[in-house]
């Protein structure tokens, strides 16, 4: 049987597939998201899961500081140190061996250390882990297929909340173990124990939330909590687009190759790394990383919600 463009899919939710509606349904106006569609972070005061429009709005106003170009700059000798500590222990430990390093797991770890060093001052210990195996990463790997899920029957995830830890299945203990990093590191600045980096002048996200101006109620240990686990977790996807894109380079030699020499030609000095504003200037360079974000989404399925401007 033939469908038209609208077709509903459940109570709740239609599936318009019709390019010219798109502004109807999605127009520069204010509207709310649909809790159908933010259950499944169980964070529910972190900034992507929150639906009223006004106080999204206000929370994420409070975080947009810290990722600025000034801010990311700041950052950069961070970056460079993790990216010469994955390259010496590929050196170490793979370089001239019959060892095989799986660059998924490598790109994982790397991204990991960033975004926790970036969100929370971190270390987190991800480019130590044995083989560049990280139970933490493992766990969000494995947490992350059963979010289509969770998705339908959201109201399972907080039931595991009020399970004790050592009934819980390991990825759920060790997700709960990070949880749990992450409000010592809160805690740690909110007393200021932690304070910017003297040398970059770099502060972390959560630091610069708690010197926002949002109201008390907003820099509860629980919600900067919720906060720190959805960034981390959305932070995952860098490691991803990088496996995507390095993938695709190794199948296309020429390609790999175009992408060398657009780089050496910034970087003859092998002990001098390129700058950031020079590496934002190579377009090869730039069109590999987004066409390796189009890549890992172009399979992807999802709902973009567009609660209250249809009744």
């Amino acid at each position: 049987m033939r469908q038209g463009p609208v077709v509903r899919i459940n109570p709740w939710e239609l599936h318009i597939c019709d390019p010219e509606f798109f502004k109807t349904i999605y127009p520069w106006t204010r509207h709310d998201k649909s809790s159908q569609h933010l259950r499944f972070f169980d964070a529910p005061s972190s900034i992507v899961a929150t639906p009223d429009r006004d106080l999204h709005h206000q929370r994420r106003a409070a975080a947009e500081p810290s990722f600025n170009k000034a801010s990311v700059r700041t950052f950069v000798p961070h970056i460079q140190a993790a990216v010469d500590t994955v390259i010496a222990r590929l050196d170490k430990e793979y370089s001239g061996r019959e060892a095989v390093a799986t660059l998924s797991d490598v790109f994982a770890c790397y991204g990991g250390h960033v975004v926790a060093e970036f969100c929370f001052s971190w270390d987190g210990e991800f480019l130590s882990s044995p083989k560049f195996k990280a139970p933490l990463l493992t766990a969000f790997d494995e947490f992350m297929l059963y979010t289509h899920y969770i998705f339908h029957f959201g109201f399972l995830l907080p039931l595991f909340n009020f399970i004790p830890d050592k009934l819980l299945p390991a990825t759920a203990q060790t997700v709960h173990q990070f949880q749990e990093a992450i409000r010592c590191c809160i805690k740690d600045l909110q007393s200021e124990t932690r304070k910017a980096d003297v040398n970059t002048g770099h502060k972390p996200v959560m630091e610069t939330l708690l010197n926002s101006k949002l109201p008390a109620q907003e820099k509860t240990l629980e919600r900067l909590n919720h906060e720190g686990y959805i960034m981390f977790a959305a932070g995952q996807s860098t490691p991803r687009v990088l496996t995507t894109a390095m993938f695709h380079l190794l199948q296309q030699p020429a390609t790999m190759q175009r992408l060398r020499d657009e780089i050496l030609n910034v970087f003859p000095d092998q002990t001098v790394p390129p700058s950031l504003p020079q590496l934002e200037k190579l377009p090869f360079l730039t069109a590999v990383i987004m066409e390796g974000g189009f890549l890992l989404l172009h399979n992807s399925t999802s709902s973009l919600s567009a609660s209250g401007l249809v009744s």
